[in-house]
């Protein structure tokens, strides 16, 4: 076991469990959900999760502590889009990252987890080309590249590296350090509420009827969006999977869907 001390990490803001940076190149939003997974499960680690498209590649090192930043290392998760190419949002970190120095990411913590379906003769390639250009841009490789494939376990092969990267990071110490009271206070947002609204809910309704009114030739202006009732805000809904297996026999005849959903309430407040 390691010392208590030893689990904490120190910065001007006061003692705090390392921070870890998550970087998705999603296509259909599957890399972006398992983005969202790694950032609960590595809990209490502090995680941020960012799409490749916000993330300039030549900052990446001084956003590490090996460059004085505040990140302890870079997580990323990428799908392949077309022949082997990274997703069309991911093409300028790709292309800004292959034109990097040989020592700009000098040992810079990194870990590259691909996704995508064997079905495909490029299987996992854009995962396959970042990870050898973290590599060749002087990245420290934390886990070998890992790849999910969409046919066979893609979900437990993430998992799996998930845990890898918790492992590395002393995760489960440190989650028993939480669960035992004895570790550093974080930092709480105020509570947050969240209300799922019906489609004849007044409010609902109230706002629709705002935006008919005010937008009445623009459907795509988004009612909820733009006139929410006052107190709410609106948060991204990264999980939501049908639980429902309407494989099974007699399932034809169920006249409901029950969902899961995650909803990221980061940033949003009371």
């Amino acid at each position: 076991t390691i010392a208590e001390e030893e689990l904490l990490v120190s910065d001007e803001g006061g003692d705090a469990f390392e921070k870890i940076l998550v970087v998705y190149a999603s296509v259909t939003g599957t890399a972006e959900g398992y983005a969202y997974r790694a950032k609960k499960l590595l809990r209490p680690l502090q995680v941020t999760v960012a799409s490749c498209d916000a993330i300039n590649p030549k900052e990446l090192w001084s956003q590490c502590v090996v460059g004085g930043g505040q990140y302890s290392a870079i997580l990323f998760i990428t799908s392949t889009f077309g022949e082997g190419m990274p997703p069309p949002s991911a093409e300028d970190f790709f292309k800004s990252l292959r034109s990097l120095p040989i020592s700009a990411l000098a040992d810079v913590p990194f870990s590259v987890m691909a996704i995508g379906s064997s079905i495909y003769p490029d299987f996992c390639q854009a995962g396959i080309d970042l990870d050898r250009a973290l590599g060749k841009t002087g990245g420290k490789q934390l886990l070998p590249l890992s790849k999910g494939d969409e046919l066979n376990g893609q979900e437990d092969a993430v998992l799996h590296w998930i845990s890898s990267v918790g492992s590395l990071f002393d995760l489960q110490q440190k989650q028993a350090l939480v669960a035992s009271g004895d570790s550093p206070a974080a930092e709480e947002s105020d509570p947050v509420s969240v209300d799922m609204l019906s489609d004849d809910d007044e409010m609902v309704i109230a706002a629709l009827a705002e935006e008919a009114r005010l937008v009445p030739h623009d459907a795509s202006a988004g009612a909820t969006a733009r006139f929410l009732p006052n107190g709410y805000k609106l948060c991204r809904v990264t999980m939501n999977d049908e639980l429902v297996d309407y494989s099974t026999e007699g399932s034809e005849k169920l006249f409901r869907s029950t969902r899961y959903l995650e909803l990221d309430l980061e940033g949003i407040s009371k």
